[in-house]
């Protein structure tokens, strides 16, 4: 830009911005005000972020250069703007723990009983169809008969949900007595 505007062009680019990518860019006799326009122009967008039906659940986002006088003048200083970023990124959601004993839900299929397998991928199975990623952790203490799992405590729900269903009831077999 500098050699087809005969003269050196000036961003000043935030910190915090740095690590911003920008589009590729090929250009031919173009001036500063020109390119910076059709950058602003090119990475509008809107973006989704909170529950799809709620009043605030649209952003429109650009990134884009503008002077600091809004005039363009001989040896302009670009600042870099991104309107809406901040309002973009989504906002991380607080992990939670919560320890689920599984003993009552361990055993042989004949009695009614479920695999550790079976019980975590009936779990994962939900997040997937939820679409949820990344998808909490979930970890298997054996000697404990212990299912850890850390994340959001709203997608954790789906855990008890899951071993609710699971519920030994009346009607599956009773185990054999041992004599």
């Amino acid at each position: 830009m500098a050699k087809a505007s005969g003269h050196p062009v000036n961003a000043i680019i935030p910190d915090d911005r740095a690590d911003l990518r920008l589009p590729k860019l090929k250009l031919t006799d173009v001036t500063a005000p020109d390119v910076f326009q059709a950058l602003e122009l090119a990475t509008q967008k809107v973006v989704t972020i909170g529950p799809i039906n709620s009043p605030q659940s649209r952003v429109n986002t650009s990134i884009g250069f503008r002077q600091a006088n809004g005039v363009s003048t001989g040896d302009p200083v670009w600042f870099f703007r991104c309107e809406g970023c901040d309002l973009a990124k989504p906002v991380p959601i607080p992990s939670t723990i919560q320890v689920f004993s599984l003993t009552r839900f361990l055993g042989k299929p004949d009695q009614g009983l479920h695999s550790v397998e079976d019980i975590t991928t009936a779990i994962h199975t939900g997040w997937k169809m939820q679409q949820i990623d990344p998808m909490p952790e979930l970890s298997y203490h054996k000697e404990t008969q212990l299912l850890i799992a850390v994340g959001p405590a709203q997608q954790l729900t789906l855990i008890a949900d899951v071993l609710k269903q699971l519920e030994p009831t009346s009607s599956a077999p009773a185990a054999p007595k041992s004599k």
